[in-house]
């Protein structure tokens, strides 16, 4: 493929990306005029119209689809050998992504990050916290932690941690509705849940609406929510009784436990990457900073 063509390609990338021509052009620096008949060059080679022109933009057609797809997982391809490269002459350095759960992003990771930092000055971190499945192949990450090992092939896994779920309270709440001192005491009290309109991460997530009632008995919930970093605010403000796994409380002292002896379920995280990262500094640095901090 030409020289030209992978300017056009870009160029379709840009384009794909910002939704218009006009927006395109002023990202690459070009004239509006000129990203349009690199596109429409691009058309007719191909023999198929990627585009297709909406009230609020440019859409791309079933084609333009298949072809953004492609063009983006070549360039993500691209950008990871870029970074291989680099590091084969240096020490770990570069742009690292890492992808991790919402609650463990915004609880247990940045008070670490510092020292992180401070360790690796040379490695960029652009920290993606997503409660979705990662997309290796679009680079959307290097590195992830995740419930569980991958499902996909070509994939290298490590256990990382065991976590239980434990139910705590706000000592405001507890003055108000009391401490509970039996498991179907929680049928008098307000209990937060992840949100049972969506996939829990692990079976079991909301035990608490079952353990100590009545066989074949379901609790009214009080809120439910699909994130553990808003169940840890919630419970913090005094809004009811929620669990969280040990990791997100750890390190917040104003959450007391509640019938401590009631654990939840157990469950795994792993750490996850592309079997070609195996050998990047930069990943092997984040992993075992990551397995140290845990055992801390």
């Amino acid at each position: 493929m030409s020289a030209m063509d992978w300017d056009k390609l870009r160029i379709f990338h840009v384009v794909a990306q910002a939704g218009s021509f006009t927006r395109a052009g002023e990202r690459l620096n070009i004239s509006q005029s000129a990203v349009s008949r690199q596109v429409g060059t691009l058309e007719e080679n191909l023999g198929a119209q990627l585009f297709t022109r909406h009230a609020r933009g440019l859409i791309l057609t079933a084609e333009g689809e298949l072809l953004h797809k492609t063009v983006m997982s070549v360039f993500a391809q691209i950008s990871a050998t870029q970074n291989r490269l680099l590091e084969s002459r240096n020490e770990a350095k570069g742009e690292l992504r890492v992808a991790c759960s919402v609650a463990f992003g915004s609880i247990w990771m940045p008070p670490r990050l510092h020292l992180f930092s401070e360790m690796y000055p040379g490695i960029n971190l652009c920290l993606a916290l997503t409660d979705t499945e990662v997309d290796f192949s679009m680079r959307e990450a290097d590195i992830a932690i995740s419930y569980g090992p991958p499902k996909h092939p070509n994939m290298t896994s490590s256990f990382f941690v065991r976590d239980t779920l434990q139910m705590y309270a706000s000592k405001e709440y507890l003055l108000d509705y009391g401490t509970p001192k039996y498991p179907e005491d929680l049928d008098y009290h307000k209990l937060i849940v992840f949100g049972t309109h969506i996939t829990p991460p692990f079976e079991g997530v909301n035990w608490t609406l079952k353990v100590g009632a009545e066989t074949g008995h379901v609790r009214d919930f009080h809120v439910a929510v699909n994130n553990a970093y808003a169940i840890m605010q919630l419970i913090e403000k005094g809004t009811g009784i929620g669990a969280l796994p040990h990791f997100v409380a750890r390190d917040f002292n104003q959450l007391i436990p509640v019938l401590p002896e009631c654990k939840g379920p157990s469950f795994d995280l792993h750490i996850t990457h592309p079997d070609h990262l195996n050998d990047s500094k930069k990943v092997k640095a984040f992993k075992e900073f990551l397995e140290n901090q845990i055992k801390l």
